[in-house]
């Protein structure tokens, strides 16, 4: 009589729902942990926003240079210095903006600041380009 009944045995469900939590668990590690899917997604956007700010600063150096020897037109530069890069970034870039600051460039991109710093190449006086750049998080001294 009993096995003419059709159904799921209660060892049947017990198997399905250890497979499940198996694979829940499986899930649950792909996503966080050191090498998961959201920190990877993390470490992607920093490093696509340093290569971004990297290329920003680049642009603007060549911008700027461009400028200061174009021998036809009034420049709208005076010199190579951080505040004519802030302000040839601001000109140019729309994702985010910039400002001058000691040793670099405050990058500000959404609700996050970066700062963009380098040291400047010279040509006896001038400054003709930059090296050593490095873009960090900045958070502003407390009192800014």
């Amino acid at each position: 009589m009993l096995k003419n009944q059709k159904g799921i045995t209660l060892i049947a469900l017990v198997i399905t729902i250890i497979v499940l939590l198996i694979l829940a668990g499986v899930s649950i590690a792909m996503l966080t942990g050191n090498n998961g899917i959201l920190t990877q997604a993390g470490n992607a956007q920093t490093n696509t926003r340093t290569a971004e700010i990297k290329e920003a600063v680049g642009l603007a150096v060549s911008t700027v240079n461009a400028d200061l020897a174009d021998n036809v037109s009034t420049p709208k530069y005076t010199a190579l210095d951080y505040a004519n890069i802030a302000q040839a970034i601001n000109d140019t870039q729309g994702a985010g903006t910039a400002s001058e600051t000691t040793g670099g460039i405050i990058y500000t991109y959404g609700s996050k600041q970066y700062k963009a710093a380098f040291t400047f190449t010279t040509s006896g006086s001038t400054n003709v380009g930059i090296s050593d750049i490095t873009i960090s998080e900045y958070t502003a001294p407390s009192g800014d």
